[in-house]
């Protein structure tokens, strides 16, 4: 065997080999358990030694194994985002819940679940995986791997797959992966933090390690997202022996020297994947050697997919991917300067639009520098072929190119400074990649721009909002262009998700909001070409209410229930800083206005809200509310009572009285459970449900209702906390003596049905 000095080392084998065979027999119904029997067959390190076992495990479904139960309150706790101190103290008295539980004969440590596996590998799945990278202190560390371990000096192992497919839990919320091997899983934690991976996820990584029997393949898959090097190093701390080449050892090893060697001894060997991964997926988080590899054939892999994606993650298999993922703008920045297509793969544009989701500001101010570079050289070599061009498009058949006027693009190469907001630059670039197609003039394939960006790069549908103001200074306009179904980029909820529902970029889209509003963002309306039904009198405002009271995270990193410092000002700004207005006419609404942003996010909380959302935004409101001073019902006399109190207090009595909406509604598409458009009621049901007595009664009951609590509401000091005492209280108390029995009408229907007998 090699010494560890050597360039060899862990290039082969280990010297010792085994060769076995494992089966399990699941008993009956009468004997919950399975018998498994293993034989193996050992050569190498000076002998030959057969060994067959035998052993009985008990089967225990999840949902009735009292060990499992602990690991779900715990892991349900930590999706709270509680402190460091905290979950360290959870964990030891995890520790003595566990032993507390086997000692008693509560439990077995040699339990299964009913996919096989044990207390061990559901430990790492449910707790080890939901550690935050910014709660990693040496105390945090050492409870977890206590635990594990614990399970380690009983003879628990993790080297059984789970082959089970499906998204993985984890608070990284953009790796989606196949729920593989356990030590697979744990490697979720090396996954880079702002750039950094914490010292201390190494030590956890490592004990699974110490637990595990890898399934290599599977753990390179990860390699996607881990810092390979540290996977790498993982396996020689462990004795993993790994067959990968000697090129592949120094790239993982991170031996600038071994690389340079490597490629004089062997110029071909930085062609030889590893695992499915090319020498360029290896180093995209070594800046360093992947510039050296860009020197050699390797470039040749600079558009190459890996052969190994997690499942659901097709798009995430370039090498500029990884870099992305991997947060490392420094390796994105030597990808993109040597001439790597952004736009690969057989769906255009994906690809771009997963990796700006994923990655940081920094790699996003990269790709948009790169692509702004790229469309000036594309217009560029256009100009120099603009008599090719001109004389191509004025054929009959060429008049136009994708709904874009070849004139109109003609035009604007020659003056583009006078091309104005009729045709933006994404859509004049996309016409030229197709009109230089048709003539069949050349021009390097990183420069093309696909279809899909006709309606600007801010259509991706992935691309963040926090991410516009970087897009904007590189020169892309179109934040205010509408797609084809009519909406502008800012009214798609699946773009708000990643940085909302993810703590690797917190405040950002909260801190976007200013930009927006200098933009004129918000203030966009949606048109309805395809003639869906869409509310075109709303704005971008009231978009942002409906997203924001469905996508908020519940909890601070200190447990305080409030998702950051900057949601209480994106409230702030529904409540009191959008006054638009549509023209819904609906009795829910103060003085028959139509439908205020705010009005639209309190409708979503209590009609359309996901369960889990609706603690977080009661206590918005009635912790974050803002007092601005509204207009009574009655007149238009300017009273203290803030506008969002009287909003939210007439809808609450709208929606106790059982009353008919005739207003706009927000709706999911037929792809997702969310909320993501805003349709209009039709104009008939508006006329036959204001028609209905029935419903003209209870709207008058309705004012009514309102005069007196807004004289309740004065007499309090109006302050958030004071309108939820009055809710709770007078307003709850009232609303229940509406229905509450009359025995005066009980006793009238006990005179009528007096010897009354019905048949069975």
């Amino acid at each position: 065997m090699h010494q560890p000095s050597c360039r060899h080392y862990a290039v082969q084998r280990n010297v010792t080999t085994t060769i076995g065979a494992r089966g399990r027999l699941k008993l009956g119904k009468f004997l919950s358990g399975l018998v498994e029997l293993s034989f193996c067959c050992s050569t190498g390190a000076g002998g030959l030694a057969i060994g067959p076992t035998l052993r009985w495990t008990n089967v225990v479904p999840e949902d009735r194994c009292r060990v499992i139960g602990e690991f779900k309150k715990l892991s349900d706790w930590l999706d709270m985002r509680r402190e460091s101190e905290a979950i360290a103290e959870r964990l030891k008295s995890l520790r003595m819940t566990l032993r507390r539980l086997y000692s008693e004969k509560k439990a077995s440590p040699n339990d299964v679940d009913t996919g096989g596996l044990n207390h061990l590998q559901k430990f790492v799945k449910y707790i080890v995986c939901l550690l935050d990278y910014e709660f990693m202190t040496a105390e945090l560390v050492s409870s977890t791997t206590d635990i594990i371990l614990d399970y380690l000096e009983i003879g628990l192992r993790c080297d059984e797959p789970d082959t089970r497919m499906g998204p993985h839990k984890h608070w990284r919320s953009f790796v989606a992966k196949e729920v593989s091997t356990t030590l697979a899983t744990s490697l979720i934690m090396l996954v880079p933090y702002g750039g950094k991976v914490a010292v201390e996820s190494t030590r956890i990584v490592n004990c699974v390690a110490k637990a595990s029997d890898p399934v290599l393949e599977d753990v390179a898959k990860m390699m996607a997202y881990a810092d390979s090097g540290l996977v790498f190093q993982h396996a020689l701390d462990n004795g993993i022996g790994i067959d990968i080449t000697p090129v592949a050892r120094a790239i993982l090893s991170r031996s600038l020297e071994d690389l340079e060697y490597q490629i004089q001894l062997s110029p071909k060997s930085v062609l030889k994947k590893t695992f499915g991964l090319t020498t360029l997926h290896l180093a995209v988080d070594w800046p360093q050697g992947l510039a050296k590899l860009i020197m050699t054939d390797a470039r040749l892999f600079i558009d190459e997919p890996a052969d190994l994606a997690p499942r659901g993650w097709d798009y995430l298999v370039w090498p500029f991917s990884y870099a992305s993922v991997k947060h490392c703008a420094a390796s994105l920045d030597i990808l993109l300067s040597a001439g790597c297509d952004l736009f690969p793969g057989d769906d255009p544009g994906e690809p771009l639009s997963v990796a700006l989701r994923a990655t940081s500001a920094d790699c996003a101010k990269v790709i948009a520098t790169h692509l702004a570079r790229r469309r000036a050289d594309l217009f560029t070599i256009a100009k120099a072929h603009l008599a090719i061009i001109r004389q191509y498009v004025s054929r009959p058949q060429h008049n136009s190119t994708d709904n874009i006027p070849s004139a109109g693009v003609v035009k604007a190469l020659e003056s583009p400074e006078s091309s104005g907001s009729a045709l933006e630059l994404d859509a004049i670039a996309v016409a030229v990649c197709l009109i230089l197609d048709d003539a069949k003039v050349p021009y390097p394939k990183e420069l093309r721009v696909p279809p899909i960006l006709k309606d600007g790069v801010y259509q991706l549908p992935l691309l963040p909002p926090n991410f516009f103001p970087i897009f904007e200074a590189c020169g892309f306009q179109g934040y205010n262009h509408r797609d084809s179904e009519g909406l502008t980029p800012i009214m798609s909820m699946v773009r708000w998700l990643h940085p909302v529902w993810t703590v690797t970029v917190p405040d950002d889209n909260s801190a976007v909001i200013p930009w927006m509003i200098k933009h004129n963002c918000l203030d966009m309306q949606p048109e309805d070409p395809l003639r869906l039904g869409l509310n075109t009198h709303v704005t971008g405002w009231h978009y942002l209410a409906m997203f924001t009271s469905q996508a908020s995270r519940e909890y601070t990193k200190s447990g305080e229930e409030c998702v950051s410092k900057a949601d209480p000002e994106l409230l702030e700004h529904i409540q009191t800083a959008a006054e638009d207005r549509d023209i819904c006419s609906c009795w829910c609404n103060v003085n028959g206005l139509g439908c205020s942003p705010f009005s639209i996010q309190c409708k979503t909380y209590l009609n359309g809200a996901l369960p889990v959302c609706r603690n977080r935004f009661r206590h918005y409101i009635f912790r974050h509310g803002k007092y601005k001073q509204g207009e009574s019902p009655s007149s238009q006399q300017t009273i203290t009572i803030p506008r969002w109190q009287l909003e939210f207090l007439r809808l609450l009595t709208f929606e106790a009285l059982e009353m008919t909406h005739t207003c706009c509604k927000a709706t999911s598409n037929k792809t997702t459970f969310l909320l993501e458009i805003i349709l209009d009621c039709e104009p008939e049901i508006v006329r036959r449900i204001r028609g209905e007595p029935s419903e003209q009664d209870r709207a008058r009951q309705l004012d009514a209702l309102m005069t007196e609590f807004i004289g309740q509401l004065e007499a309090t000091d109006m302050s958030a906390l004071a309108f939820e005492q009055f809710i709770f209280g007078y307003w709850a108390s009232r609303i229940a003596g509406l229905y509450a029995v009359s025995g005066e009408v009980v006793r009238e229907m006990n005179q009528v049905l007096h010897n009354v007998k019905t048949r069975k």
